[in-house]
């Protein structure tokens, strides 16, 4: 063999792939035996060689692979930053597998809570039947321990399968020509088995070993994704709770603060939670430093009557867990020693499940509602004192209508000179007029004597009535008036008995002598006061006196009727101020220490105008020629009057009734001789009484001139007469003088003449 043909079949040996090609033929057998030698040497070298490229091409694809599967998971992770939704971030997750990897069909499976079933969550590529895809619906959920999924969620170990037509497990599968190989991961997190990552091929070589380890990894990278994003769903879910507690406490913190009552709520251990505004304000406490106390800390409660600690109701509730409902008064003694009268209930608190977690303490401020309870029972003695009060009040002032009337005819018929006889009859007079003064005192009681008012300034009444009250005592006086101008719309008289009542207390109650100081001044009242009286402008008048002060025992009880701590008082004075100064609009108040004095303060509603100085006019008899109609029901008043009048010169006729008082009316007028003035008594019991006579009359003459007459009457006509179309008023009993004063002034209204 040539030289040449030897080195052109070493160059076929070298350029062939598999080193195969025989020696040539001619050979000498030494050079064949080196042919042979050569032949398998570079045989060797060519399989190692292809090793060796095989590896790289290996690591290369495994690298690319890693880079990314790195991409894909760091894509992923982004994803669970703002994922919500598990459902939707496992769709995203496939979509980047889908993309990375470059793989055509992947689903994942999730077990459902019942534990018995995974369902497809999300699956990617062109829907093989068996994971995920649309073609079988019965596929999207798959019971565990059936098929593929099924078995690799029961075993906990993932299935590879290079070629499912091979595979005699799942031969049912042999007809999908999407599927080749397919590889199932079980996914996993810090808790176990949550799923199944499932991923097919059409092509038996999709997936080597690196392959398979790079999607271990990606099954558990997925499954703490699904961890951190279901965290993230549960995180948001208890922050949407927190803010609807939020919302919900701050909205009873609202509700607790607007309503009326307070509230304090505690735990089975009363310790204390939360107390509204309306707590803090009555035990002196708030709530931050009241949260976590013992609720017997704060809140001290003690028996009205006794004074003995109790029990507050939260232990009693959370003992018995039944609901407490409000009780009678008790004392609540506030942080800084403030005493109040409170009213408590209780109520349990239990949780969803029902079992008890704590109580509600409720209570009410009824310090101001049981001094207007007691107002309210004062004023229902009084009226029942009124009741008989009245009655007795109306026919003694008929009486000494009579007996007064008598002795100033008396006194007229007098002869000349006769001293004693007139002493007699003065001393008759004064006895008379005590009588009278007691009847009106009587009168205040009821709701007959309703005040005649006027307006008179505050600060004249007050140092008459005082000074008439001290005189001849060792007790002085002081007044403070800043405002002299200051007028009251008052019946001077029964205000006048108002500040002569109080005053002679306060002389009484220094009998070694002392100061009553008197203050009178303007103030406005509103809702903060706690006063049972409408807002506005008032007049108040204080009394101090310096006495040993009243004591705590009985001073809730002096305004009552017949109470008295005198041996010789009669228990009416201070219920007389009490009564007068009601159906005044106002109000009157105690204040006494033990050792330094009592106080009484007077509210009064201040005038709306100015006082108009009144003409005291001439006391003594005027002469009249007028023609007087007299209706009483009482012959003893008729025939008094009717003298009186006579006496002025008056032509006097007699009706016992409103009726017949408007028949006489008429007739007189028909006869053309009529009635220049008309008296006419209020109440004639069974009989037509003024109110309705006055009616009757003023549709016959308009101009008619009438002087009411009453000596008690529930009507406010005696005040107000001129409003009813009365000219006049007369209260009985009355005098010869206060009679012939307001018959002149009637008469001579609008010019009358005399005759």
């Amino acid at each position: 063999m040539s030289e040449k043909s030897f080195f052109e079949w070493l160059n076929a040996v070298l350029d062939s792939r598999d080193g195969a090609p025989s020696p040539p033929p001619g050979l000498s057998p030494a050079e064949d035996l080196l042919a042979g030698r050569l032949q398998t040497e570079m045989r060797r070298c060519h399989r190692d060689f292809t090793v060796y490229i095989q590896a790289f091409q290996g690591m290369e694809k495994f690298y690319d692979m890693s880079i990314h599967a790195l991409s894909a998971f760091i894509k992923v992770g982004r994803l669970t930053e703002e994922a919500t939704n598990i459902e939707l971030l496992c769709r995203n997750a496939l979509e980047i597998f889908s993309q990375e990897l470059e793989f055509e069909n992947c689903s994942i499976m999730l077990r459902e809570s019942d534990e018995e079933y995974l369902t497809l969550i999300a699956g990617r590529g062109r829907g093989d039947r068996y994971f995920g895809g649309r073609k079988d619906e019965r596929l999207k959920r798959i019971k565990i321990g059936e098929g593929v999924a099924g078995t690799v969620f029961q075993t906990g170990e993932h299935i590879f399968i290079p070629d499912v037509r091979s595979d005699i497990r799942f031969k049912e599968m042999t007809g999908t020509v999407e599927i080749v190989s397919l590889l199932s991961i079980p996914i996993k997190n810090d808790e176990g088995l949550i799923g199944v990552l499932n991923f097919s091929h059409p092509h038996m070589e999709a997936f080597d070993r690196n392959t398979i380890n790079i999607m271990l990894l990606l099954s558990s990278y997925i499954g703490q994704m699904i961890t951190i994003t279901r965290l993230h769903n549960k995180i948001a879910k208890w922050n949407e709770i927190l803010r609807t507690l939020a919302v919900e406490k701050e909205m009873l913190a609202l509700a607790l603060s607007s309503i009326g009552d307070a509230v304090i709520t505690v735990d089975n251990d009363e310790k204390i939670i939360l107390l509204n505004h309306i707590a803090e304000k009555l035990t002196g406490w708030t709530q931050d430093d009241a949260i976590g106390r013992q609720l017997s800390d704060l809140f001290r409660l003690r028996s009205r009557q006794t004074g003995d600690s109790l029990q507050n109701p939260a232990s009693e509730v959370i003992r018995t867990g039944q609901m407490i409902n409000m009780s009678k008064a008790v004392t609540l003694e506030a942080r800084d020693g403030t005493e109040r009268l409170v009213a408590i209930g209780g109520t349990p608190v239990a949780d969803r499940e029902g079992g008890l977690i704590g109580a509600i303490v409720i209570f009410r401020d009824i310090t101001t509602r049981q001094k207007l309870e007691k107002e309210i029972i004062r004023e229902q003695k009084l009226e029942s004192v009124g009741i008989l009060a009245g009655g007795i009040a109306h026919d003694f002032n008929n009486l000494l209508t009579g007996i007064l009337g008598n002795i100033g005819l008396a006194r007229m018929y007098a002869p000349p000179g006769d001293n004693r006889l007139l002493e007699r009859l003065d001393e008759a007079e004064k006895a008379s007029l005590r009588a009278k003064a007691l009847t009106q005192q009587l009168l205040t009681f009821s709701k007959g004597g309703e005040p005649v008012k006027k307006v008179i300034p505050a600060s004249s009444l007050i140092r008459e009535s005082t000074v008439f009250a001290l005189r001849g005592s060792n007790v002085r006086s002081e007044f403070v008036f800043p405002d002299e101008s200051l007028c009251i719309e008052v019946d001077e008289g029964q205000m006048g008995q108002v500040i002569h009542n109080i005053v002679l207390n306060a002389q009484q109650a220094m009998p070694q002598g002392g100061t009553v100081r008197i203050e009178c001044e303007q103030v406005t009242v509103g809702a903060n006061d706690y006063l049972p009286l409408e807002e506005g402008p008032y007049v108040r008048i204080s009394i101090r006196d310096e006495g040993p002060g009243i004591p705590e025992d009985t001073i809730h009880d002096i305004f009552d009727p017949y109470f008295t701590t005198k041996e010789t008082g009669s228990g009416l004075g201070l219920s007389t101020c009490y009564s007068i100064i009601k159906k005044h609009g106002g109000h009157i108040a105690v204040k006494s220490d033990s050792g330094a004095g009592t106080a009484f303060q007077v509210y009064l509603p201040a005038a709306r105008r100015a006082s108009v100085p009144e003409s005291e006019g001439e006391e003594g008899i005027v002469r009249l020629r007028c023609k007087v109609l007299v209706t009483d029901d009482e012959e003893i008043v008729r025939m008094i009057a009717g003298e009186m009048l006579g006496y002025f010169g008056c032509e006097v006729d007699y009706a016992v009734d409103g009726a017949e008082a408007i028949e006489r009316y008429r007739d007189a007028m028909v006869a053309g001789r009529p009635y220049d003035l008309v008296m006419l008594d209020l109440t004639i019991p069974g009989g037509m009484g003024g109110r309705e006579a006055i009616g009757k009359l003023r549709e016959m003459d308009p101009q008619i001139k009438a002087i009411v007459v009453s000596g008690y009457s529930n009507d406010p006509v005696m005040s107000q007469y001129q409003s009813f179309g009365f000219k006049g008023v007369v209260t009985k009993p009355y005098r010869m003088n206060e009679l012939n004063r307001e018959v002149r002034r009637v008469y001579f209204e609008n010019g009358s003449p005399t005759v």
